[in-house]
């Protein structure tokens, strides 16, 4: 949330600070799969991913 909070105000190096924050504690906890990790960490590809929020993983959203 604090990416996206500091994407929204314009300071992406702010929010790049915070999404790899965000990026560690999932991989420390488990919840990022073997893709995601050889992908490795892309701001919008993980906020465009984050809760299923009408994205597709690289910030463009579904196709219905």
């Amino acid at each position: 949330m604090l990416a996206m909070l500091w994407l929204q105000k314009g300071n992406v190096q702010e929010a790049e600070k915070w999404g790899k924050i965000a990026w560690e504690l999932l991989d420390d906890r488990g919840h990022l799969g073997i893709t995601e990790k050889k992908m490795g960490f892309k701001l919008e590809r993980m906020l465009g991913s984050i809760g299923r929020l009408g994205g597709n993983g690289e910030g463009k959203k579904w196709k219905k």
